[in-house]
């Protein structure tokens, strides 16, 4: 049987997943979030009184309730997109990564799989599978690779 090795570069608008096998085959999947982007409000809610800062309160309540439901629901499709997958190596730039670890790791078989998780500055994608591809050969070799060869 041949080992998988998946490699997700994630952040809150995408994830990149890039699934490489011994034999040196890859295969590149694209998943955009949907999620709505962060927004911070304009002016001070002091300023508009008790009652504006209550309504806005409540409505920022619900964006961010609505922003962390849609994350969760990527994070899922990610998570299902993982497939066969033996081992894991998430990379990326924010929360992104540690959030799917998190959700990943809620899952014990899932959990197991996690080898690596790295903050990394947005990639090509020729700049991703070469990154895996060299975490992989060491993986395959059975040597601890330091987090740069990753």
């Amino acid at each position: 049987m041949q080992s998988k090795l998946v490699g997700v570069w994630i952040d809150h608008e995408s994830a990149l997943l890039v699934s490489l096998d011994e034999s040196g085959a890859s295969r590149l999947t694209r998943i955009d979030s949907q999620v709505e982007p962060k927004h911070k409000s304009a002016g001070g809610a002091r300023a508009a009184g008790a009652h504006h800062q209550e309504v806005m309160g409540t409505s920022h309540t619900k964006v961010e309730n609505r922003r962390r439901e849609h994350l969760h629901h990527f994070y899922q499709e990610v998570i299902a997109d993982l497939g066969d997958a033996h081992v894991v190596i998430i990379l990326g730039p924010g929360q992104a990564k540690t959030d799917l670890r998190a959700e990943m790791e809620k899952h014990k078989e899932l959990a197991s799989k996690i080898v690596h998780v790295e903050a990394a500055d947005r990639m090509s994608e020729r700049q991703l599978v070469a990154r895996l591809r060299k975490a992989f050969e060491a993986l395959a070799e059975d040597r601890p690779a330091p987090p740069s060869e990753f």
